[in-house]
């Protein structure tokens, strides 16, 4: 059983090829989006057309590797379905792929959900995915710290895959000992430190400010529209998840853990809006399972609801 599981989820072939596909569409909404803004965009850029090559590239690749998160989830074919709602979730907040601290925090975020996901797809692996999950959480924490809170997460993840083995339980705290040892290089080589307790740079440990050009106008309007689109998902996916394999089940409480942590991170500094942005990966997830149970008004309704979140945001969000 486990061998099919890992064969059949990750996509490959002409499901590869679409998912890819998905992602770049993506990329392209992510272009007309920084076209619209270019103006306020080079006013806080030095090299706006650089930079917004970067940033769409991060998108498209957050994109992608949210549609991974889910392949032990969702069928193959259906992951672009993943990838075309991570997009949605960015076009309705448009303005959360200008800040780059927050976007490379949230790819790292992703990877470390991706290892979390698959602790138990590959016997005899289960203790790299939890050194992996770990440490690029750590590694997030210096662009944007709220992000160490999903280390909460990994240890949800080592509860429900691996409970049983106590050396598990102390694998993250190897993935923390490994940041730390490359920030001390990072300090000492770059930065020309000389210590082994270094002051953390300011640029990496402070919380990114983003009320810096776009002052959020609207910014709850659409984050409660996609947070009704997710609760009505949720809901959903609730009832059907229930009736699913153990092995399901278990990823649906981690999706559930993930929603949740990026929930309280966001309720608990309310200052820092774009904290939004860890909301991807169970945004994505949940609502794409959503379509996978609901009946066909349903995922008409949500697919038309989601496409004028989405249209309203890139247009008219400032």
């Amino acid at each position: 059983m486990r061998k099919e599981i890992q064969t059949a989820t990750l996509p490959s072939g002409g499901h590869l090829l679409f998912l890819v596909l998905s992602a770049l569409g993506v990329g392209v909404a992510c272009i007309v989006n920084f076209s619209i803004r270019w103006v306020p965009w080079c006013n806080m850029s030095e090299q706006p057309f650089a930079q917004a090559s970067l940033h769409t590239a991060l998108v498209v690749l957050t994109v992608f590797c949210v549609a991974l998160v889910a392949s032990n989830m969702i069928r193959p074919r259906d992951l672009w379905r993943v990838a075309a709602l991570c997009g949605v979730f960015f076009l309705g907040i448009p303005t959360l792929m200008f800040f780059r601290d927050y976007l490379v925090a949230n790819l790292l975020v992703v990877l470390s959900m991706y290892n979390v996901m698959r602790i138990q797809d590959h016997p005899g692996e289960e203790k790299a995915k939890v050194f992996f999950a770990s440490f690029f959480v750590v590694l997030a924490g210096w662009f944007v710290p709220a992000a160490v809170a999903f280390m909460a997460v990994v240890y949800v993840g080592v509860l429900v895959f691996s409970p049983s083995d106590i050396r598990t339980w102390l694998i993250p705290l190897a993935g923390v000992a490994a940041s730390y040892i490359l920030l001390v290089t990072y300090e000492v080589v770059w930065l020309g430190g000389d210590s082994f307790f270094p002051e953390l740079s300011s640029r990496l440990f402070a919380m990114p400010y983003t009320e810096k050009v776009f002052k959020a106008d609207g910014f709850y309007f659409y984050l409660v529209c996609l947070l009704l689109a997710w609760g009505w998902a949720y809901a959903k996916y609730w009832r059907f998840a229930w009736g699913e394999t153990i092995p399901r089940k278990k990823r649906f409480f981690v999706i559930s853990a993930m929603g949740l942590t990026a929930l309280a991170i966001a309720a608990l500094l309310l200052r820092y809006k774009y904290l939004v942005v860890f909301f991807a990966v169970p945004f994505s997830v949940v609502i794409a399972r959503f379509f996978a149970v609901a009946t066909a008004s349903q995922r008409t309704a949500m697919r038309w609801y989601l496409v004028a979140v989405a249209g309203l945001g890139l247009l008219f969000f400032k």
